[in-house]
């Protein structure tokens, strides 16, 4: 509108390191260094001069690093909208630190997807994780990939976000730098064609923890 470009949402990787080695991730093997607390303030405060609206704190976890809250809270000092991307796994121990945060963003794919593709009962520390977070008044939006078993649990997942209280973003499965090979995994055209008409439809019903 005004002939500028405006970086108004940016996502932001704070760390490489992950406790998780999920199937289809490759961020921790990159052996990238992190940036320490100070250079993340700093291109933090250089993204706000710059007209940033919107953070999104990502990894790797970003909760493996002891600076989370620091770094949320100077965020939220310049009047940012604060996401953080997490799986959940550390959020007991450091929910006091992120209490100023927007939303988290966890992702959550349902029983078979979550151990099969994540860590051995990473099913049931989500689950526990995302109620955490709500009962601590603390937004959660899930992103749900879906996978051949995901695409079997979105009736599941969707009841669930009922009766625990959060939204849901679904995401067909991609080949990405950071994701390696899951041709394996990605359903089929129909299975996919399927799924979309159904969420599609469940949307239009005003299925209001359906967010894209």
């Amino acid at each position: 509108l005004f002939k500028r470009k405006t970086p108004l949402s940016v996502i932001f990787s704070i760390t490489h390191e992950c406790n998780y080695k999920c199937k289809y991730c490759q961020v921790p093997i990159q052996g990238k260094k992190d940036l320490n607390t100070e250079q993340v303030l700093d291109l933090i405060k250089q993204m706000k001069e710059a007209g940033t609206q919107r953070l999104g704190i990502q990894g790797g976890e970003p909760l493996l690093r002891n600076d989370i809250g620091k770094i949320i809270n100077y965020a939220k000092e310049l009047d940012m909208f604060v996401t953080m991307g997490t799986n959940g796994s550390l959020l007991k121990d450091k929910i006091k630190d992120i209490k100023n945060v927007d939303a988290i963003v966890t992702s959550y794919d349902g029983p078979n997807a979550h151990n099969n593709y994540r860590e051995k009962g990473s099913y049931e520390s989500m689950l526990k994780s995302i109620k955490l977070a709500v009962d601590n008044g603390i937004k959660v939006w899930n992103v749900t990939v879906l996978s051949k078993d995901s695409i079997e649990n979105i009736d599941l997942i969707l009841k669930q976000s009922k009766d625990i209280g959060f939204h849901v973003y679904f995401t067909p499965m991609m080949n990405l730098d950071t994701t390696g090979d899951t041709a394996s995994i990605i359903p089929s055209k129909e299975n996919y064609k399927k799924a979309i008409e159904k969420l599609t439809i469940l949307k239009k019903e005003k299925n209001n923890k359906i967010l894209n």
